[in-house]
């Protein structure tokens, strides 16, 4: 009997992790494109996040709710954030990543969503360089960050500190030479333009992997 009861107990446990299993695992394939930087159709978001909130109320781990951060973010750039809509569903992404980041808070990934969903709202603040500089000390050299951290970095300049200056120029070397294309594309601004420039002089061969000549 007790063995019995012992099986019952532990299948109930289990029933919440299979529940929210259930409802997240069609979004994986939308996930995949998402993570890549494809445009997904808003209604394939909405129905997305809609899952993930239902697989939430199942079972919170912070992998749910980190990628409920993603696809309200998503949604939220699909909505337009200057909307009023848009904005709403940009606030419960600044919410779930940091509710996320209560469970991991060593991942890179999530504090760059957090810094770019904190721009978006209230610009280059406190909280906007507290959350990228995290990013930055969490993960400095993950490939697939450097040019979008190097990126929100050179928008935020006027905003940073000798210091932070400093880790975002560490950002845009390490992106010239990991991702030139990202980064050539991510920054076009004549103003940020010159930055790289200044921020590569010194280092021909970094320069010319961004502006992309073959050497």
């Amino acid at each position: 009997m007790a063995a019995a009861g012992l099986g019952l107990a532990l299948t109930a446990m289990a029933v919440p992790r299979i529940v929210s299993g259930a409802l997240i695992w069609p979004h994986e394939p939308a996930l995949h494109l998402i993570q890549r930087g494809a445009d997904l159709p808003v209604e394939a978001l909405v129905q997305a996040r809609r899952d993930y909130e239902a697989a939430i109320a199942w079972h919170a781990g912070a992998s749910e709710r980190a990628t409920l951060a993603i696809v309200r973010l998503r949604l939220a750039l699909a909505l337009d954030p200057a909307t009023p809509g848009g904005r709403a569903v940009l606030e419960s992404a600044r919410e779930a990543a940091r509710e996320a980041l209560v469970g991991t808070p060593g991942d890179p990934y999530l504090w760059a969503q957090l810094a770019e969903a904190e721009r978006m709202l209230d610009g280059p603040g406190p909280r906007f360089i507290a959350a990228l500089m995290r990013s930055v000390a969490t993960g400095p050299y993950e490939g697939t960050l450097t040019a979008f951290r190097g990126a929100l970095g050179l928008e935020a300049w006027e905003a940073l500190n000798a210091a932070q200056r400093e880790r975002i120029a560490g950002q845009v070397r390490a992106a010239a030479a990991l991702q030139p294309d990202r980064l050539r594309s991510a920054v076009t601004d004549p103003l940020r333009l010159r930055l790289v420039a200044e921020i590569l002089e010194g280092r021909p061969d970094l320069y010319s992997r961004f502006r992309g000549e073959r050497p």
